[in-house]
């Protein structure tokens, strides 16, 4: 009993100084670490005395806004699913397994990969993860019909993208200044004798014209625009670029929470530009614990994390049990002392140093050490 004592003081007081003590780098938001809860006073073992997960205690929510169904993505009767898979490139096919049915399926892997230390997993990123069969997804930036040759939408911030936008139409300005030119009475007298009637066959804003000229594509495009003024060609470039981004929020909602744009004037710079929420996909889970999935590496994904190929919410948590774990670190034979989650000391800078003092980090006062 005496040799007891003295360890489980040392766990009461483990527990107490975590509560105390920050952890390391700048402050976590609530939606980087969303389940940092205040820390139990005593853990004396984790088969028996370890309470339940942050994360997983009192119905928790998964914070994140990226809009992402499990379900679908390891399903392989999933709409497009077997053209997406067939057509990926040859390098990204080992990504790929066939199901007991001989139909191709996503596996974990094509998404979650470890980090180079082997611990947490590596944060899903577009262009490494979701660009081979989502790109065509984002749709094009295609100015009044085809008038600006189409380009396809990068994923980008909304600023980027309008400022392609601005690009675009400055390009065709000194490529084709016909297009933009603000007419003059020369211009307009020829244009006179381009229609029989001495009808214009070119308008101002607004104006109509006996045939669109096509686009690269074969569709009619808009008939090329001309200007009184510049503060008109304004208001028209900010015109196309509020209905082309429109069109492109309503392609990012797919994925992301979208806050509409305000109402403004044509030619203010801001006009059409809607707002992309954080993703507020949390950075780790269990923020004050350490995990390696490269030591659990000889497991099948879904024996920890069962709930995957059901999940269809957003909110779904699919983090493993603490009763998942105790399976193999119960007393199975998989170490189950503190310090293999744990450590002792938060991880700092080499050259930082603490400025707490013992009696602040037990919450109370704590005679001196005498020195021998």
């Amino acid at each position: 009993m005496k040799a007891l004592f003295p360890a489980m003081l040392g766990l009461t007081l483990l527990g107490t100084a975590w509560a105390a003590l920050a952890l390391p780098g700048p402050p976590a938001s609530p939606l980087e670490h969303p389940a940092v809860p205040s820390v139990a006073d005593s853990v004396t073992s984790f088969a028996n005395g370890h309470p339940e997960f942050a994360a997983l205690r009192d119905g928790r929510k998964d914070p994140g806004t990226i809009t992402f169904n499990h379900r679908l993505h390891l399903d392989p009767d999933s709409t497009g699913m077997q053209e997406s898979l067939l057509a990926l490139p040859v390098a990204m096919t080992g990504h790929v397994a066939s199901s007991p049915g001989g139909r191709l399926t996503m596996t974990c892997a094509a998404c979650h990969r470890p980090a180079s230390d082997g611990g947490r997993m590596s944060p899903i990123r577009f262009e490494a993860h979701c660009a081979a069969c989502h790109q065509e997804g984002l749709g094009t930036i295609d100015v009044a019909k085809g008038l600006v040759p189409a380009v396809k939408v990068p994923h980008a911030s909304v600023n980027e993208i309008s400022e392609l936008f601005e690009r675009l139409i400055a390009q065709r300005l000194v490529i084709d200044p016909a297009r933009f030119a603000i007419p003059t009475a020369a211009t307009a007298d020829d244009a006179k004798k381009e229609e029989p009637g001495g009808r214009s066959g070119r308008r101002g804003r607004g104006g109509e014209s006996a045939a669109g000229k096509s686009s690269e594509s074969g569709a009619e495009s808009d008939p090329p625009p001309t200007f009184k003024s510049s503060a008109e060609a304004r208001t028209w470039t900010g015109a196309q670029r509020i209905r082309g981004l429109a069109r492109i929020a309503s392609n990012c909602g797919k994925c992301h929470r979208i806050k509409d744009a305000p109402e403004l004037d044509a030619d203010d710079p801001k006009a059409g530009l809607f707002e992309v929420l954080p993703s507020a996909i949390p950075a780790a889970w269990l923020p004050r614990a350490f995990y390696s999935h490269a030591s659990h590496a000889m497991l099948a994904c879904t024996e920890c994390h069962a709930a995957a190929p059901a999940a269809s919410a957003t909110a779904d948590v699919m983090l493993p049990s603490i009763a998942s774990c105790r399976t193999c670190h119960g007393g199975a034979g998989a170490p189950s002392d503190c310090v293999t989650c744990h450590i002792y000391h938060p991880r700092l800078p080499s050259t930082a140093q603490g400025a707490k003092r013992i009696r602040d980090v037990l919450g109370r006062s704590a005679p001196r050490a005498e020195r021998p």
